[in-house]
C-alpha cells in the first residue's frame, strides 16, 4: 500500500501563505510527483508488481482548513486534485506499460479497482 501526496498538499497549500500565486506550489507538487515515480519504478525493479495506490486525503474538510474559508477550502481540494491528476497522467498511465504491473485502488477512474 502506497500512501502519497498528503504532506505534499499539505506544504503546497501552506505555500500559498506565502506565495498566493501558486508558483511555489506548483513546484512542491511536480517535485512529489518526480520523486513518487522514481520509487514506484525502484519499488518495481525490485520485485513489486501490485500497488495499492490512495488518492489524497482532501484536506477541505479538515477543521482547520474549513476555519480559514471558502478560498483556502478551494485552494486544498484544487492542489489535491491536481496532485491526483498529475500522478495519474504522468505516474501510473506510463508506468502501467511496464510488464506484469498492477494498480489498485482510487486515484482516477482509470486505475479503481
Amino acid at each position: 500500500m502506497i500512501e502519497v501526496g498528503g504532506n505534499d498538499v499539505n506544504d503546497a497549500l501552506a505555500a500559498l501563505f506565502t506565495d498566493p500565486t501558486f508558483a511555489t506550489s506548483a513546484a512542491i507538487i511536480q517535485a512529489a510527483i518526480a520523486a513518487e515515480a522514481a520509487h514506484l519504478q525502484v519499488l518495481y525493479l525490485a520485485g513489486a508488481r501490485t500497488f495499492l495506490i490512495t488518492s489524497t486525503p482532501t484536506f477541505a474538510l479538515t477543521p482547520y482548513v474549513r476555519s480559514l474559508g471558502p478560498a483556502a477550502q478551494f485552494a486544498a481540494a484544487t492542489l489535491a486534485a491536481a496532485h491526483d491528476g498529475a500522478l495519474n497522467a504522468s505516474v501510473l498511465t506510463p508506468l502501467s506499460a511496464l510488464p506484469g504491473i498492477h494498480f489498485r485502488g482510487c486515484i482516477e477512474a482509470n486505475f479503481c479497482a
